[in-house]
């Protein structure tokens, strides 16, 4: 999981993407004379980007919360045998 600051930008205009090995977080909104943007990009190490299984995000209070569902590999079994 992963939280962001994205103040001064519209929850709408907040976008999470997925490109290469890195989660993108990006937005602008126009207020006024004013322009809030930002733009992240957060790197994800292979063996939990190959596990992936959804992202989802929302936005809130300037805030933008990321939250990956991972598959989680089944432990194995050991074998225990007195001798």
């Amino acid at each position: 999981n992963a939280t962001c600051r994205t103040v001064g930008i519209n929850p709408s205009d907040v976008k999470v993407t997925l490109e290469d090995d890195c989660l993108k977080v990006s937005g602008e909104t126009k207020t006024n004379d004013y322009t809030y943007n930002c733009n992240y990009e957060l790197p994800i190490i292979e063996e939990v980007l190959n596990s992936i299984k959804s992202i989802k995000y929302k936005s809130a209070n300037g805030l933008t919360f990321i939250y990956l569902e991972i598959d989680k590999p089944k432990r194995k079994e050991v074998k225990i045998e007195q001798i």
